[in-house]
């Protein structure tokens, strides 16, 4: 039988790497992570734009039952990003506990003014 012995010495590493784990954002950490949060949020309106551009541009026989489809995605992925901009508000702010609901109706607000004025252009 073998038995597994910690010393002091490490315990104390191990005590010190938490600590490290633990340490306040630094400006370019929290650079990094807005980068990577709008990489994200991109990616959520890409498929919004192409399933817009797709049932503007359909022809053929089917294409009205496409054109619905394509319509209905655009729903679920406009939810999608309302998601990811309210968690990058959400991160942004330090991730403060019980303001979820503050982050989600402004990032409603901002999706609901980029709406309008999207369909101001046409």
């Amino acid at each position: 039988m073998t038995t597994l012995v910690r010393t002091q010495k490490e315990d104390h590493r191990k005590t010190e790497a938490g600590r490290a784990d633990k340490r306040a954002p630094t400006s370019v950490d929290r650079q990094v992570l807005i980068e990577g949060l709008n990489h994200d949020l991109a990616g959520e309106y890409q498929p919004i734009l192409m399933y817009t551009h797709y049932s503007a541009k359909l022809t053929g026989p089917y294409r009205r039952e496409l054109r619905a489809l394509f319509q209905a995605e655009i729903g679920d992925e406009l939810g999608h990003a309302h998601g990811e901009r309210a968690y990058q508000k959400w991160e942004a702010a330090g991730k403060p506990i019980g303001k979820d609901l503050k982050f989600w109706l402004e990032a409603q607000q901002e999706l609901s003014r980029a709406k309008q004025r999207l369909a101001g252009k046409h």
